[in-house]
């Protein structure tokens, strides 16, 4: 049973509730229901609905409603929502002002609309109330609630307690709308980020893992030199694990005090295989990506390729390509895997000043400064494929 006859005393009680569910919804849209399910009890309401209006081209939606049967709020959004007077009315007044429509006026227009007619009156709808809540260029934000024939029309009382949710509302709304925009973008982010065949983990500034594509942990779960523990990135071999944590921290924490660092190329060894598995750990400056990724802002990445998996460029194309010499080639190939120069020396048997001097060669010739540059333009590029 509805009072229609005055402001309950625990009114006060049930607008904070209702503030605090609005504040809810701004990040979850289920609760929107539970809003407008308690609008309905403090208005002594059959139903209420929230409604959003695209101007270009026109077109009204549903984003939660109260008391309504869904084959009505099909009706609505196909047949009624782009013809509704229910706004030309409301917007009459002022945004957040409430206006209160009744249809005991036979002789009124609302009521010989085909709307009212074919929508409102079926389903024993005789008096409405709301407001519009947001209104710019672009879209518009609509609340509204509605009593049967039987029941009296709204009471300025009434409307002066949904004015004090108004502001409460339009802040929600304002809210729900970046947290939904922010969503999006981050599932198309990490949508994107999985789809590739490189192997990519995000940090943030404590160094845990904010997102991990599936290449990556692909590669992780099966290279014996890497291993994923507690939203950390290990290396098997201390000796290899001690570089790759100090590299993973610095890049990490760049951004706090404001240290600009390089990438910084790793090349990590297991004895239970003879592949290296060749990483890139890079700090992201003043990171335009997604800031709300998993357990916080992205501050690095790291970016791996299972070496089993790649067809490295061969010799010939990059003296085709860089003017490479054979041996430069096989250098910059060892390069790319994260070999140090002491460890290509050692490989070919050569002095360690041959290699060094092979490598300002290699870096000058395809206009790099260091091996990480290096990496990304071999190991990362088209010129490498996948097996």
């Amino acid at each position: 049973m509805h009072d229609y006859n005055g402001i309950s005393s625990n009114h006060e009680q049930l607008i904070h509730d209702i503030i605090g569910h609005i504040y809810d919804a701004a990040l979850d849209r289920s609760v929107w229901y539970a809003v407008l399910e308690a609008i309905a009890s403090l208005t002594a309401s059959k139903s209420a609905i929230l409604l959003y209006q695209d101007h270009n081209p026109e077109h009204v939606g549903v984003l939660s409603s109260y008391g309504f049967d869904a084959k009505w709020l099909t009706l609505y959004d196909e047949e009624h929502g782009a013809i509704d007077p229910v706004y030309e009315i409301m917007e009459e007044g002022s945004t957040g002002e409430l206006t209160a429509i009744s249809c005991n006026n036979k002789d009124d227009q609302f009521c010989e609309s085909r709307t009212y007619q074919e929508f409102y009156k079926p389903q024993g709808i005789f008096q409405l109330a709301g407001t519009c809540l947001i209104q710019n260029e672009n879209s518009s934000t609509w609340l509204g609630f509605h009593r049967t024939k039987s029941a009296p029309e709204y009471q300025t009382e009434i409307l002066s307690l949904v004015k004090t949710l108004v502001p409460h509302l339009q802040k929600a709304l304002h809210i729900y709308r970046a947290h939904t925009e922010a969503v999006v973008k981050n599932d198309a982010f990490a949508s994107s980020i999985d789809t590739m065949q490189m192997g990519a983990v995000f940090f943030n500034h404590q160094s845990q893992i904010s997102y991990c594509n599936k290449s990556a942990s692909a590669i992780i779960n099966q290279h014996p030199a890497i291993a994923m523990q507690n939203q950390h990135i290990f290396a098997t071999i201390d000796e290899c694990n001690k570089k790759l944590r100090e590299a993973i921290i610095a890049a990490s924490q760049a951004n706090l005090d404001g240290t600009f660092i390089n990438s910084i190329a790793i090349g990590l060894k297991s004895p239970d295989s003879f592949v290296i598995l060749p990483v890139l750990i890079t700090p992201i400056h003043q990171s335009n990506f997604s800031p709300h990724i998993s357990k916080g802002a992205i501050a690095a990445v790291m970016t791996l390729t299972d070496p089993d998996q790649i067809l490295l460029t061969s010799p010939e194309l990059l003296n085709t390509i860089y003017n490479l010499t054979k041996s430069e080639a096989d250098v910059a190939i060892s390069l790319a895997n994260a070999m140090s120069v002491k460890e290509i020396a050692d490989e070919k048997s050569v002095q360690l000043t041959t290699i060094r001097s092979q490598v300002q060669s290699i870096y000058a010739k395809m206009g790099v400064k260091t091996q990480a540059q290096l990496i990304k333009t071999l190991l990362y590029s088209p010129l490498t494929s996948t097996k």
